[in-house]
């Protein structure tokens, strides 16, 4: 199934592959530190070598919303607790303090806006490293939008609403995304400079946002 998070000219957020990397991430991190149990440290600190390899994984992109690295700096990105530290289930053995598999790649924006909000539904399992996905979609205006089959879902529903994915921002930032990615691929510099100037317009009107 297409990933809402990539482009149409790049598609380098694989599900499947997240967790896989994780673990040779977490493997490559026991070798030099063994002892290291509360990783948030290592990926939340952007000066560390392990930091730029934790958002690797994920492409470089908000794993909610797909804004990448591209659009905003380095610095607006953080690390959350997808089940957050308020959570009966935190420090639980699969879901304690630090626990890789516990540590997503969002933006600023996405993490405030999650803050301490639970996905609790039992019936259909959430979580981004694994099937986000199926959940969410884009638009024929490029807009973020809930699949048809879970548009009366109320656990989606609640999620969608409380990181405010409907937001226009998203729109511009994958337009703009797409954009960037298209004069990568193009062998028309006539076009490639047409697209550049647009992409420094739009640019400029989001950041004064």
């Amino acid at each position: 199934m297409k990933d809402y998070r990539n482009t149409p000219y790049k598609d380098n957020i694989h599900l499947q592959n997240i967790c896989e990397k994780k673990r040779e991430l977490l493997s490559e991190i026991k070798k030099t530190n063994p002892n290291k149990k509360n990783l948030y440290d290592l990926f939340s600190n952007k000066e560390n070598i392990y930091n730029n390899k934790f958002m690797n994984i994920y492409d470089f992109k908000c794993c909610y919303c797909g804004v990448s690295i591209k659009i905003i700096d380095k610095y607006l990105f953080e690390i959350d607790h997808f089940i957050p530290k308020t959570s009966k289930l935190f420090n639980t053995a699969k879901y304690k303090a630090g626990n890789i598999n516990n540590l997503i790649l969002s933006c600023r924006s996405c993490n405030r806006r999650k803050a301490k909000f639970e996905f609790k539904s039992k019936r259909k399992p959430f979580h981004p490293d694994k099937n986000i996905n199926i959940f969410f979609k884009r638009d024929k205006d490029y807009s973020i939008i809930i699949e048809d089959k879970y548009r009366k879902n109320k656990h989606i529903n609640e999620f969608y609403n409380k990181l405010k994915l409907n937001f226009q921002i998203h729109r511009l930032d994958y337009l703009i995304m797409c954009m960037k990615d298209f004069c990568k691929e193009t062998k028309n510099k006539k076009i490639e400079l047409y697209l550049n100037k647009i992409i420094s317009t739009l640019l400029e009107r989001r950041n004064l946002h």
